[in-house]
């Protein structure tokens, strides 16, 4: 079984930010390339400012893309992206946490989208009865809480 993961593609609309949407599709040619049917985006798909839901929708339902079934989970710049914006059947949106068995054997995905004021070990305390020794956590925040410095590189921007 083979998985793509990224995060952080801050999609905005596709006339004025074409850059972020061309990273999305060398994404998924890449994609292509390496026979690759699963693309998890873990958190910040859309940049809070505009939310191009519909954009989104549209690419995925074009008949090339049709193949590849996207896992999305909201980061915190896009906390209210949902299920209820999309009608394309290769879309699913996780709100809450999940635990999601993919491939044969199973392996056990928990996918834990950003909730403010919680760190996923607080999420991932919530649901260890309910994994199995095998198991990936896919989540947008910081596993333990702890001092959130300021990024050398970008000032402004925190950097986990």
């Amino acid at each position: 079984m083979k998985i793509a993961v990224t995060a952080d593609l801050h999609l905005k609309s596709r006339e004025e930010y074409l850059e972020r949407w061309n990273a999305l599709e060398n994404i998924i040619n890449q994609m292509f390339d390496e026979d690759i049917k699963i693309l998890i985006i873990a958190g910040d798909l859309f940049n809070k400012e505009s939310q191009n839901y519909s954009e989104l929708d549209e690419f995925c339902k074009q008949k090339k893309y049709e193949q590849i079934k996207f896992y999305i989970i909201p980061g915190n710049h896009d906390s209210s992206v949902s299920s209820k914006y999309f009608t394309a059947d290769n879309i699913e949106i996780f709100n809450e946490p999940k635990i999601l068995p993919l491939g044969e054997p199973p392996l056990y995905f928990f996918f834990t989208p950003y909730i403010p004021d919680k760190s996923m070990g607080e999420i991932i305390a919530k649901y260890k009865d309910d994994l199995s020794e095998r198991w990936v956590l896919i989540g947008h925040g910081d596993y333990l809480e702890g001092s959130r410095l300021p990024n050398p590189y970008e000032p402004g921007i925190y950097m986990p």
